[in-house]
């Protein structure tokens, strides 16, 4: 069942260079819409790697605070338990 505010594009060339409306996206099931915004943020290469550099740093940084303060207990977890 089609959608009454949503075009059917007739032919692949006029498909691939069609962008839908803001009020095309509007008129869209909330559910689909959250999906393509999903899509969107996940298609954001730049910011997944940016955001994992981080998280990488903020790992080894956390792991060295912790054989700082606690060194003897580190030993004991990994080569006593």
């Amino acid at each position: 069942m089609r959608h009454k505010n949503i075009p059917i594009v007739a032919d692949r060339g006029s498909a691939a260079n069609w962008v839908p409306t803001p009020d095309e996206l509007k008129a869209l099931p909330r559910a689909l819409r959250r999906y393509i915004h999903e899509m969107e943020s996940d298609a954001d290469i730049v910011d997944l790697m940016r955001e994992n550099f981080r998280l990488r740093q903020e790992i080894a940084k956390l792991k060295r605070e912790l054989v700082e303060q606690e060194p003897v207990l580190l030993i004991d977890h990994f080569f006593f338990s």
